[in-house]
Formats: C-alpha cells, sequence, structure tokens
C-alpha cells in the first residue's frame, strides 16, 4: 500500500493531467456533466494534494508571484464582476466559470510540474492516452454516422464538432512534437495519424488551421535539408487529395472547403456558404457593437443581446471581448500574451525545444480565437498558453537554481573570526576547575 501511495504521488500531475483533457474533451455535456465534474474534482485533488506535499516537504519555502496565476485570478474576477453585475442577456454561470478557473489552477500546475522534469517524456503518456481515449469513445458513440458516411462526427463529445476538432487539434502539435523530439516516436506517430483522421471528419475547417501549425512545428524541428520539405510537401498534397478527392472526406470537409472559398473569394466549384456568410456577419457586428462602450464594453453577453443573428455569441474572441469587456478586458486578456511571446522569443537559444513548441502553440491560440470564443470555454481551450507560460516559468526556475549553484560553488569560505583573549582566559579557567 505504501508503494502504492508513492507511486501515485510520483506520477499525480500526469494522471490529473489525463483526467483534464478526457472530463474536458469528452465529457462537458448535459447528460454526461457529472463524469466531467468528478474526473476534473479527481483531477484536481490529484494535482493540488501533489503540490501541497512537495510544498510541506520544501518546509514551505517563501512564496513567489506567479504571472500566469495572477492572469488567470484577475480574469475571472472580471469575468465574474461582469457575469453577476453588468449582465445583458441570458444567465451567467457564475459556479460553473469559478469550477473552469479552479480546473485552469490545476491544468497549470500540471504543466509547470511535468516541465521541470523530463518533459517530452512525462506529457507524452497523457496526451497519448487522452487522445486514443476520446477516439475510441467516438468510434463507439458515432459509430452508424462513422460507417454510414457524409456525417460529420464530434456531436456526442465535449461541445460540438468545432470544439472537438480545436481539442484533438491542439494535442496534435504536441504529437508532432514527441513524433519529432519524443522518446517513442513511432507510437507517437501512429497516435497523430489517428487524430488527424478524426479531425478531418469532425468537417471542421478550424481543423485545417491545426494541420497546417502541426506542419510549422514539424519544418522547424526537423533536421536543416532536403528532406523535410519533401516530407511536408507530400504531407500536405496527401491532405489535399484525401479532402477533395476521397469521398469519406469529401462529402463532410471538402465541400465545405470549396464553399468557404467561393464564398469568401468567388473561386472554385463551390456554392455559397451560410456558415462563412454567418460568420462574417458576426465579426461585422461584433466591431461596430464594440464602438458602442469601446473602453469598458456593455457586459456580460452585451453581443448577445444586440446581434441580428440569433446567436448568443460571436464566434471571435476578439469581438465578443471587445464587445463584453471592452478595450480594458480584451488588453487584460492579451497584453501578457504578447508578453509571453517576448519572453519565449528570448528564451529560444536556451531551451529550443520548448521554445519552440511554446511558440507555434501561442500562434496557434491566436489565429482560433478569430473563429472560436476562447475566453468562456473549457480549460483546453487555455492549455497552449498556460504550457508557454509554464513553459517560461520553468526555465526561469532552472536559470535561477543555476545562478544559485555558481555562486555558491565560487562563494570564498566565512573568515574565521579571532577570539577574544578574555574569553580564552575565562574558558580555561573552567577547564582547570572542572578537572579538579
Amino acid at each position: 500500500m505504501k508503494t502504492f501511495f508513492s507511486a501515485l504521488n510520483r506520477q499525480a500531475d500526469a494522471i490529473g493531467l489525463t483526467l483534464l483533457l478526457i472530463g474536458n474533451i469528452c465529457f462537458y455535456t448535459e447528460g454526461k456533466l457529472v463524469i466531467y465534474l468528478g474526473l476534473s474534482l479527481i483531477a484536481m485533488l490529484l494535482i493540488f494534494g501533489h503540490a501541497f506535499l512537495t510544498k510541506w516537504r520544501q518546509g514551505w519555502p517563501s512564496w513567489r508571484p506567479d504571472f500566469a496565476l495572477i492572469w488567470l485570478t484577475l480574469l475571472y474576477a472580471m469575468f465574474t464582476v461582469y457575469g453577476t453585475m453588468f449582465l445583458r442577456a441570458d444567465t451567467y454561470n457564475w459556479d460553473l466559470m469559478l469550477f473552469t478557473y479552479a480546473s485552469n489552477l490545476a491544468l497549470y500546475c500540471s504543466l509547470k510540474h511535468l516541465i521541470r522534469r523530463d518533459w517530452l517524456g512525462e506529457m507524452q503518456i497523457p496526451v497519448i492516452l487522452a487522445v486514443m481515449f476520446t477516439i475510441v469513445l467516438l468510434v463507439v458513440s458515432e459509430w452508424d454516422n462513422l460507417s454510414f458516411g457524409g456525417v460529420r462526427l464530434g456531436e456526442s463529445l465535449s461541445g460540438n464538432v468545432n470544439t472537438v476538432a480545436t481539442s484533438l487539434g491542439i494535442l496534435s502539435v504536441f504529437l508532432t512534437c514527441f513524433s519529432v523530439r519524443g522518446k517513442r516516436k513511432a507510437a507517437s506517430l501512429l497516435v497523430l495519424l489517428l487524430t488527424v483522421f478524426f479531425m478531418l471528419l469532425t468537417g471542421s475547417k478550424m481543423a485545417l488551421i491545426l494541420l497546417a501549425m502541426d506542419l510549422v512545428l514539424f519544418l522547424l524541428y526537423a533536421p536543416k535539408g532536403r528532406t523535410k520539405w519533401l516530407v511536408a510537401g507530400f504531407s500536405a498534397s496527401l491532405a489535399v487529395l484525401l479532402i477533395f478527392y476521397v469521398p469519406l472526406f469529401y462529402n463532410v470537409i471538402g465541400y465545405r472547403v470549396e464553399d468557404m472559398l467561393f464564398q469568401l473569394f468567388g473561386i472554385g466549384p463551390g456554392e455559397g456558404s451560410a456558415s462563412t456568410a454567418s460568420r462574417l456577419l458576426l465579426l461585422k457586428e461584433g466591431f461596430r457593437f464594440f464602438l458602442h462602450h469601446p473602453l469598458f464594453g456593455g457586459g456580460e453577453k452585451y453581443f448577445a443581446s444586440l446581434t441580428s443573428t440569433g446567436y448568443g455569441y460571436s464566434h471571435c474572441n476578439y469581438t465578443e471581448m471587445l464587445c463584453n469587456f471592452g478595450l480594458f478586458g480584451t488588453l487584460l486578456f492579451y497584453l501578457p500574451i504578447f508578453f509571453l511571446l517576448g519572453k519565449t522569443f528570448r528564451r529560444k537559444r536556451s531551451a529550443e525545444d520548448l521554445a519552440l513548441l511554446s511558440l507555434v502553440l501561442i500562434f496557434s491560440r491566436l489565429l482560433l480565437d478569430w473563429v472560436q470564443v476562447t475566453y468562456s470555454g473549457l480549460c483546453v481551450g487555455y492549455l497552449p498558453l498556460l504550457f508557454a507560460f509554464a513553459a517560461v516559468a520553468a526555465k526561469q526556475r532552472r536559470e535561477e537554481e543555476k545562478t544559485q549553484e555558481a555562486i555558491d560553488t565560487t562563494a570564498p569560505d566565512a573568515p574565521v573570526t579571532p577570539e577574544d583573549p578574555s574569553d580564552v582566559a575565562d574558558r580555561e579557567k573552567d577547564d582547570r576547575e572542572g578537572a579538579s
């Protein structure tokens, strides 16, 4: 039993991360909310419990301000104030938002602890397990749709098909990293191919953004030479062939891409795309409503209270935040991200693998925010940013430890203070009296 608890303590962060990912991607639905809450609570208990035990064993070292924790706390404090005091439409689930805040804290703590160790090895298993569990559950839940063909997959999991596609896509970036740099390259590559297969079957055009980022990360990681460009070109060409010439994929995503291109640029064999037209209208309305209250916004769900589309949100994190929280809230959300970008660029040479993955994840999040609302979503949407924050914090901690070790090594021994003659005489007198 003691051995079991010892092993559990060592793997607490990895197990907690796995449970958080599975709960967020698979079980945030009306009928499975209890499973989502249960998995998240177990994950938080493991992660926070491990953090508590670690601090206790270290003798409760002095608390150091953590930039990411401060950022998350300020954000969710703002969300809560706006949602409870300046709500403009529907209802605000303050309890669920605070639960997501706690989940984000746990996610960040687990990432920070795993990155301090062998992050490539420590994170590989949780990501692979989460992806494989998602794929198996998706196949079991939607086998009829999969076997019939032409139906988008993902409605049985958290959110909608776009949420599932982006969640798998974010994890695919990690899998690309593991396939090139990890210890289990073949296993990671196999899981990555399965992930891409099911990302395309969701029919989400957002998946294409993340597949492009996978290729970018591969090009950044792969050794210099023609080979990496040939592999990247072959992969891109194969993706195009699958999407537009294989009926299984064309009937769920290929024709949607054609319609989008026709709607935006008037090119290709497609027809008008209602989805693309709606998103363009949502963007225009979002920027127009933002001008009503540009500094501090119109309040939580201000966009929803005015839109003519009938949607409850703008499908764009930038316009949603500008409408609801104004420049103040939007800058509070995004300025630390650009600060993070600067920090990551400066540390790129000293921790290249970690920094390159962080940069690709940050840019992925910034691109997705044009077509997805992040701030009120589940913590898997915050994963790219929190990983980058954790990477910077872990690298900074290691640099400080190395600096302290260098100081301790090179510091001269403390000078010996000569004893006072009177103290020496008194001690000798005491010794003689004791001997007699």
